[in-house]
């Protein structure tokens, strides 16, 4: 038996998908334009605290939009619902790092991304 960490940014993609109308993926679709609609992206940034039984993990939320406002709006939507206890089972999910907005001249569409710290166990797997 070993313990191995769990995929935090696939946690939060999970209970995300539900709950938000726009795509939640782990990068921007190819070809995609700020007229296609906001896109989220969830993402692992680190994971600086580990012990044996259980792990903390950096994760990246990051929201792209046509506009300032609707990309800053759903992402601090998205962080306020990570940090309520009662949404995200499995994971214990702390503040990260503050809101950050900028615009991309290269997708011509404005990025608002949060950082939360997902604590979780580690998961057994069985090898023969």
């Amino acid at each position: 038996m070993m313990l191995v960490q769990q995929d935090a940014p696939q946690i939060i993609r999970d209970h995300l998908r539900p709950q938000i109308t726009h795509p939640v993926r782990t990068e921007v679709p190819d070809g995609w334009g700020a007229r296609d609609g906001p896109v989220v992206t969830v993402v692992g940034d680190g994971t600086p605290h580990t012990e044996q039984g259980w792990t903390r993990e950096n994760v990246r939320i990051a929201v792209y939009a046509a506009d300032s406002a609707t990309a800053r709006d759903l992402a601090t939507t998205i962080d306020a619902y990570l940090l309520n206890p009662r949404h995200v089972r499995g994971l214990s999910i702390y503040p990260g790092t503050g809101l950050i907005t900028a615009r991309d001249q290269t997708l011509g569409c404005w990025i608002a991304a949060v950082t939360v710290r997902a604590a979780t166990n580690r998961k057994e797997v069985h090898h023969a």
